[in-house]
Parts: C-alpha cells; structure tokens; sequence
C-alpha cells in the first residue's frame, strides 16, 4: 500500500510538473513575441514611452528567468537561452542609442564651449542673436542630457554614467558662462545707450 502510495504521488507529481513546465515554456512564446512587437513598435516610433515599456518589460522577464535558471530540462533550457539572447540584443541596442546620443550632446557641447571661450576673448564679436543661438544650442542639450537622465542609468556602465556626469558638469558650467555674458553685453548696451544719450543731450544745447 505504501509503495501505491509512493507512486501515486511520484505520478501526481510529474503530472504537475508537466503541466508547470507546459505552462512555462507557453509564457516564454508569449513573451517573446510581446517583446518583439514591443520593440518593433519602439524602432518605428522612438518614444520614451516604449522605451521605458522595454526596460521594464525585460526586467520583469529577467526575474521570471530566474526563478528556472536552475532547470534541467532540455527543452527549457533552450527556450530561455533563446529568449535571453533576444533581452540582451535588445539591451546591447539600446546602449548603442545612448551612447550615439552622449556623442552628439558632447559635440554640441563643444562647439558652444569653443564659442562661448571665442567671446570671452573678444566681447565686440558676437550680438544678441548670436547669444540666442548659444542658448538653443544649449537648451537642446539641456533636453537630450534630461531625457538620459530619466532612463533608467543604474543599468548603464561605469564609463556611460561618467561620460553622461562629465557633459552635465560641462553644460552647467557653459551656462553659467553664458549668463556671464549676457550681462556683459546688456550692461555694454547700457553703457553705449547711455553715450549716446549724452551726445544728443550736449548736440541739441
């Protein structure tokens, strides 16, 4: 009667055990395909939204992984690897656009520090207009190192998250440098207003 017993449950058992590992290996199809459709909706579209959409999504399949990383199951262990190597294209990708990105801002940045230090050295070179462009140029840099920021960078790399703290320090400096002068060129504006004011005053006695 044990030994009935024993088998019964060893049967009930495996039963539960297909069904779990048939479950399991359903979810994975189905996540598959919910992350690539994601995806490929996020490389048609590019929006912050979807990208977050991916960065939470494999997240959350990265755990479930997890919890049968330790299955021995043949058929198992080749669907998660499968679907492991497609989380990490999909991350591997998603660094490249961050990367590419911190290139551009660091060229912009750049080339506003290249001519905010050609007006320190010669303030009767530039005008208002020429400041304003600065100030585009600068803001736009302003809404690429924002949008980084509010990615998720606890899972960027040591050097991405240097390089991306390297060109915010740069961009508070050059606009600290900026509004320096600004108010160079507003008070020289003054000043020559205020010439000329005099000039008409002593023309006109």
């Amino acid at each position: 009667i044990i030994q009935e017993q024993n088998s019964l449950e060893n049967e009930i058992s495996n039963i539960r055990n297909e069904l779990h590992k048939e479950e399991y290996l359903l979810w994975i199809k189905k996540t598959r395909k919910e992350i690539t459709e994601t995806w490929t909706k996020y490389k048609q579209q590019s929006t912050m939204e979807l990208r977050q959409e991916i960065i939470h999504l494999t997240k959350r399949i990265q755990q479930h992984l997890d919890e049968f990383s330790d299955s021995s199951d043949e058929t198992i262990i080749q669907e998660q690897s499968s679907l492991e190597n497609e989380i990490s294209n999909i991350k591997n990708e998603l660094q490249k656009e961050d990367d590419s990105c911190l290139d551009e801002i660091a060229v912009t940045l750049q080339h506003a520090d290249a001519l905010i230090t050609s007006y320190e050295l010669d303030s009767t070179i530039f005008s208002n207009p020429d400041l304003l462009k600065l100030a585009t140029m600068l803001d736009q840099a302003h809404s690429k190192l924002d949008d980084l920021n509010r990615k998720d960078l606890d899972d960027q790399n040591e050097i991405f998250a240097d390089k991306f703290s390297n060109l915010k320090d740069l961009y508070v400096k050059l606009v600290r440098r900026l509004q320096t002068l600004q108010q160079l060129r507003d008070h020289t504006a003054q000043v020559i207003t205020s010439q000329n004011s005099k000039s008409l005053f002593i023309w006109s006695r």
